[in-house]
């Protein structure tokens, strides 16, 4: 049960990012005065994240070996974010973006979850 919950988590997590990332950070990037080769590379990256985090969602709602790994994944990404704020000057900011704040809590459910499945599955 906590799979499905786990995965109806990662999706609202991909659809927060697609949605909301596409309106407060994409449209912005687009019209900016950067050089072009950074809007695409920035751009790119935004839609492998957004593939990444819907994966996420299909894996974690499988469960299993790789519903754990993810489960890392997730919280070493929030873990970078906190890193980048602690000892980055420039992204300080990033403290308030949800990013860290969704990533880790939901890393940390996948991890328990899969440690939880593997003790049910060992008795």
């Amino acid at each position: 049960m906590s799979r499905y919950i786990l995965g109806i988590l990662a999706l609202a997590v991909a659809a927060l990012h697609f949605f909301a990332g596409g309106q407060e950070i994409v449209k912005p990037l687009l019209t900016s005065n950067i050089p072009t080769a950074s809007i695409t590379v920035l751009y790119a990256c935004w839609h492998i994240v957004t593939v990444l985090l819907a994966w996420s969602a299909f894996v974690f709602w499988k469960g299993g070996a790789a519903a754990f790994h993810f489960g890392l994944l997730w919280v070493a990404s929030s873990l970078a974010f906190l890193w980048a704020c602690v000892f980055v000057p420039t992204t300080i900011e990033l403290f308030i973006a949800p990013q860290w704040v969704l990533l880790g809590p939901i890393g940390l459910f996948a991890l328990w979850c899969n440690r939880k499945a593997t003790q049910l599955r060992s008795n």
